[in-house]
């Protein structure tokens, strides 16, 4: 009889009871809820996508994590260890995809059984294109000027070509890789630097690294100069003899350094005829003959010959007799 007087009271208003029960529990949670700490920090979104394709154009390039437990657990995971990713591997085609965003954990985080992990925003966009693999050929960026009188003569790139890999439309248009500046100023003499490749999109790598090396080679620029008015100078006539009339002036094109061009003098360049060989009186065509400094190249000058009268002294002093 007491035993079912137990059982009639423990049913007694049970809507009630099992009210107050659910109640019970509900505030237990919520308590639970409100001791929890919670953390916050970002993490880079990774893109799975199948090896022959490429991403651009995210919409979502970090991830902000939430993560809710006790303090200790949840202070004692490693931001490293929480891992934003989309999965597109199955996709095998060029175009617009969206993902959810999903959580991976390693090492320190594997070891926190009640952790809650929220990420914001829950969900991504990519476009996948096609990968293309080119080889393109090196242009340097020069600036400035070597010292003046010298000229950048020739140079060469090592590799002259580089291998870059990226989004098909983007490789397609590369006509070019240029290199960052590299000096000439003041420069006089061979060089060699190391120059670093310009990155021309944030979608396109290089397969061997981004350095070259630039070896140039300075020489002094070679100016042409046309001297005029030159005189030619008659050598080794017999002191019997004078030449009638005054031999014409000569004029020379000359070819050598720009430095050296500057300080080329009149004196320097000397036209003579070589009279050695004349024994009387008479008309003469003989060569002219040119001396310059040995670091001077003549390329052309005139008159190449002369034609002259030879006349005794003699002749020259009844001549000028009144």
């Amino acid at each position: 009889m007491l035993k079912k007087s137990f059982f009639i009271r423990l049913m007694d208003n049970w809507p009630v009871k099992i009210l107050s029960l659910f109640a019970g529990i509900i505030l237990f949670a919520l308590y639970r809820i409100n001791t929890l700490e919670e953390r916050f920090f970002t993490v880079p979104l990774q893109i799975q996508i199948n090896d022959n394709f490429v991403s651009v154009d995210n919409s979502v390039e970090k991830v902000r994590i939430r993560i809710r437990g006790n303090e200790e657990d949840i202070y004692s995971v490693l931001e490293e260890d929480v891992a934003a990713y989309i999965d597109l591997t199955s996709k095998v085609s060029e175009g617009e995809f969206e993902a959810p965003i999903l959580i991976k954990k390693k090492g320190s985080a594997l070891n926190v059984k009640n952790m809650e992990i929220l990420v914001d925003p829950i969900n991504a966009r990519t476009h996948l294109e096609q990968k293309l693999t080119r080889s393109i050929v090196v242009q340097p960026k020069l600036n400035g000027f070597p010292l003046a009188g010298y000229q950048l003569d020739q140079y060469y790139i090592t590799p002259s070509a580089v291998t870059v890999t990226g989004p098909r439309s983007q490789v397609e248009e590369l006509q070019f890789i240029p290199t960052e500046d590299i000096d000439l100023m003041g420069r006089y003499e061979d060089f060699s630097v190391g120059s670093r490749l310009i990155h021309v999109s944030e979608d396109i790598t290089f397969l061997a690294g981004d350095v070259v090396e630039f070896s140039g080679v300075i020489t002094e620029q070679i100016v042409i100069r046309t001297i005029a008015d030159i005189n030619i100078v008659t050598v080794d006539l017999k002191d019997n003899l004078l030449i009638n009339g005054i031999l014409p002036k000569a004029t020379i094109k000359v070819q050598g350094t720009q430095q050296r061009m500057e300080k080329i003098k009149l004196q320097n360049l000397q036209f003579t005829v070589d009279c050695s060989g004349i024994r009387t009186p008479g008309s003469y065509n003989l060569p002219v003959f040119v001396d310059i400094p040995d670091d001077l190249t003549a390329l052309t000058y005139n008159p190449p010959r002369v034609e002259f009268d030879v006349i005794p002294l003699s002749e020259s002093d009844e001549a000028g007799t009144p």
